[in-house]
């Protein structure tokens, strides 16, 4: 790693900054870089955009092996083994 670049991610860990990089579809690059510009300040609109996608993107834990497996449908059966475990 270059220098240069390890200046760089330490100046931003300083600011308790971190670097993501995320594949989005086309129609939404402009939307997500607005998005990140708008979170970078810790002002009224970031506070009020985090709460609003909070509400309407759940932060969901994935699904361990035994989860999924008791989700998922037996051999020719449609419905689940199980009924899935709440809040996933």
């Amino acid at each position: 790693m270059s220098q240069a670049l390890q200046e760089h991610r330490r100046r931003l860990s300083e600011r308790g900054m971190k670097r993501v990089e995320v594949c989005v579809r086309e129609p939404d690059v402009s939307l997500i870089r607005r998005v990140a510009k708008a979170l970078i300040n810790d002002d009224k609109t970031a506070k009020g955009l985090r709460s609003a996608i909070e509400s309407v993107v759940p932060n969901r834990q994935p699904l361990t092996f035994k989860e999924w497996l008791l989700a998922s449908p037996a051999d020719g059966d449609e419905a689940p083994a199980r009924e899935k475990p709440r809040g996933f």
